[in-house]
């Protein structure tokens, strides 16, 4: 089982992406900060963090991680996240199951791009 962080401005999004998360893996924990993220990311052992709302900047700005990122993403943003490093960048109205799906390929070391 994979160790998930989740990265959510709002927190009704956290709460649903959470819920998905849980199927995937062991929920570790949830914020809506990229500082609190990356002390999450440098005081556990995170496998993968799910995130809604992370610009390309806040990608770049957490550095080199273990942890590898499913990003959610308007697809203005696709490329630039996809640039900076994110394992994955899917829709923002993707529905759970692909979230669920796109969490376990990442996992596998797989990364998954926009169709640009």
């Amino acid at each position: 089982m994979s160790n998930i962080a989740i990265f959510a401005v709002e927190s009704a999004r956290r709460g649903a992406l959470e819920a998905v998360a849980r199927t995937q893996g062991t929920l570790i924990d949830g914020t809506s900060d990229v500082a609190a993220l990356r002390r999450l990311l440098e005081r556990r052992a995170i496998d993968l963090v799910l995130a809604d709302g992370m610009s390309a900047e806040d990608l770049t700005a957490l550095g080199q991680q273990a942890a590898r990122f499913v990003i959610l993403a308007d697809d203005g943003d696709a490329a630039e996240l996809a640039l900076a490093g994110a394992a994955a960048v899917l829709p923002r109205d993707a529905s759970g199951e692909i979230i669920g799906a796109a969490l376990a390929l990442v996992v596998e070391g797989l990364r998954l791009l926009p169709d640009l």
